[in-house]
């Protein structure tokens, strides 16, 4: 009678044991969802980021490339000018 005791308690235990690990399964599968959810929103702010300063680098690149267009011809500089030295 005992080992019959023994083992109707070990079936207890082991379906108790089960039932905890299909909770923490059922736990875990939002939670990692909700990681990616934020892996996915941390990978959007990092492209917006870099496409910002791609966007920030083109504008400046433009504005140079405008003002060096509306620097004077080299033959109208004077040799002395700081101008003609940064464009030599």
């Amino acid at each position: 009678m005992v080992p019959k005791i023994v083992v109707g308690i070990a079936l207890i235990l082991e379906t108790i044991r089960v039932r905890r690990e299909e909770r923490e399964t059922q736990w875990k599968i939002p939670q990692h969802r909700r990681q990616l959810a934020q892996a996915r929103l941390k990978r959007e702010e990092t492209r917006l980021s870099h496409l910002r300063q791609v966007l920030e680098l083109r504008r400046e690149a433009r504005e140079i490339r405008e003002w060096i267009s509306r620097l004077p011809q080299e033959d109208s500089l004077s040799v002395d000018s700081d101008l003609s030295r940064i464009l030599q």
